[in-house]
Parts: structure tokens; sequence; C-alpha cells
């Protein structure tokens, strides 16, 4: 059997039908022509998931960046994140900051196949809102998934109380030799 990791070995994702590149293209710190030029070579090299963020500024460059590749829509994995809804709580304002952050990398009527919740911000309430604007927008059919970014255990345990989709599809953590342990306890909790 073979087990070689290739730019479209794909992973199964909870909650879902699609499956998820092992190997993505971020684009953290890259902005301007820099950024689409990057996500340009990293199309040409064979990469199909390309991950950004409303917290990177360079949403517009990536999705500029895929229209001029020439690949296929629906031959990539578009991952998006949203951050804090920069203190606004009226839901209605919240789920207008996760449709901006989506049109912004997919385009006016545009989809992402991934939308996550950045970090777990201040608060419950926070997290709430922002987590129930993104189910709508999974309803909306303007993602595919939806999950979170940078959790601890205690705030996944906190969502099973307002989250109507759960599990999320992906945590998506941060992976190094000084967060072994960190890590090790999502690991084990996760499995």
């Amino acid at each position: 059997m073979d087990t070689a990791l290739t730019a479209t070995s794909r992973l199964s994702l909870q909650n879902s039908t699609s499956g998820i590149p092992c190997i993505g293209f971020g684009s953290y710190k890259i902005r301007g022509q820099t950024c689409a030029a990057a996500v340009l070579a990293a199309l040409s090299a064979g990469y199909r998931h390309v991950d950004s963020a409303a917290l990177y500024r360079n949403e517009v460059r990536v999705r500029e960046a895929i229209e001029q590749s020439g690949v296929a829509r629906q031959d990539l994995f578009l991952t998006t994140k949203v951050g804090s809804p920069r203190r606004k709580t009226e839901r209605t304002e919240v789920y207008e900051d996760v449709i901006e952050t989506v049109e912004r990398v997919a385009g006016k009527d545009g989809c992402v196949d991934l939308l996550l919740m950045h970090v777990p911000g201040p608060s419950r309430e926070h997290r709430q809102s922002l987590w129930e604007a993104m189910e709508k927008v999974k309803r909306e059919t303007r993602t595919r998934n939806i999950g979170v970014s940078n959790f601890r255990v205690r705030h996944l345990e906190e969502m099973k109380e307002y989250a109507t989709e759960w599990p999320p599809s992906v945590n998506q953590i941060e992976i190094h030799d000084s967060g072994y342990i960190q890590q090790y306890q999502y690991e084990q909790r996760c499995v």
C-alpha cells in the first residue's frame, strides 16, 4: 500500500463528504504582489489547498492569484479564517463580517471549502455569535465546512452547549517542538 504524502493526498473531515488536502499553502505574512506571486507559484507547483485569513489582510490577492492561475475552482480547496467581529455584537453585524470575509477571498457569489474561527476570542458570547454566523453561512452554501483554529480543549467543550453543528470539521492547531505537551492533549482529546 502506497502511503506517500503528496500535494493531492486528502483526509476526511468531520461532518463532511469532502476531504482536505494534507498539504496546503499558507499565506500568513505575505502581502500585495508578493502574495499573488507566491500563491501562483504554489498552484503552479501542484498545491491545491490555499489557506488565508481576514487577519492576514491578503484575501483579495489570494483570490486574484487563484483567478489568474487557470486551475479550475473545483480542483482547489480554499480555507479562510474569520476573527474577532471587531467589537460588533449584533448578530446581523457579525454575520455581515463573515460574509465579507468569504467574498474577499471567494468573490461576490463564491464559496470557500473551509471557514474557520481564527481564535477563541475574548468571551463565550463572542465565540457563540461568531459560530452561529458561520453555521448560517454554511446553510446558505457559502462554505462547505466550518471549524475552529487555535482552540483549547475547554473552548471545544464549551461549544457543545451552543453549536448546532458538532463537532467542528477542523481544529487547526500549531504544531512545533516547543508546543508538544499541549498538542498531545489535543491529540488525546480528538481521538
